[in-house]
């Protein structure tokens, strides 16, 4: 938490907890702070636009975002790209990020298919979680530098050698870093147990 190579978290995202911890909140208000942002705005506008959410005509405000798929679903967007939206490669650093940015989406669209399946009310909060699960990979890469890529390279893509490396290595894997993470940018309970124990989901502490 003390290393100068861990980004802090963006003004935009602040916000997006704050406005994500109220009960109550204004549409306009939630809008115009993704508004303010044209980057995370183009996230938002190309993800509802997805073949994935199948809406009938293109979407291009967030006011209209917010009409089509609801509050809570614009807010979970805005709060995860934002989140992560401070994570960027830089020069001579070989972290594929491109696999990384891939594998949280793919996993945030696996885990709202799977939460609408199971008619769970918490369907966004699942994309959520999905998009946040492997956050501390990239953080555990940004802080311990060549020591954990080297453990990157010896898994080749495989996550349980990862696991297995890094706890021997560190003593700790990068779903903990997750769930540290999630604890300091005070997100809910909800959403830090998942991201915390997203490879032991039957484990409870």
């Amino acid at each position: 938490q003390r290393s100068p190579q861990l980004p802090s978290l963006p003004a935009i995202a602040i916000k997006a907890l704050e406005l994500a911890r109220k009960e109550n909140v204004n549409i306009s208000e939630i809008a115009e702070l993704i508004s303010s942002d044209p980057a995370l705005s183009s996230k938002i506008l190309r993800t509802v636009n997805s073949p994935f959410y199948g809406l009938p005509k293109q979407v291009s405000t967030i006011s209209h975002a917010l009409v089509i798929l609801g509050l809570q679903a614009v807010k979970t967007l805005a709060l995860g790209f934002s989140l992560l939206n401070n994570f960027k490669s830089s020069i001579g650093d070989n972290f594929d990020y491109m696999l990384f940015w891939k594998r949280s989406i793919y996993s945030a669209v696996a885990g709202r298919v799977l939460a609408k399946k199971l008619a769970l009310v918490q369907q966004e909060e699942a994309f959520l979680c999905g998009l946040m699960a492997d956050i501390g990979l990239l953080a555990m890469h940004r802080v311990l530098g060549a020591a954990y890529d080297r453990q990157l390279e010896l898994a080749e893509g495989d996550q349980e050698k990862l696991i297995q490396y890094c706890k021997q290595e560190f003593g700790f894997d990068h779903a903990v870093v997750s769930g540290m993470l999630a604890d300091v940018w005070q997100l809910p309970p909800l959403l830090v147990e998942p991201i915390r124990q997203h490879h032991q989901p039957t484990t409870t502490d």
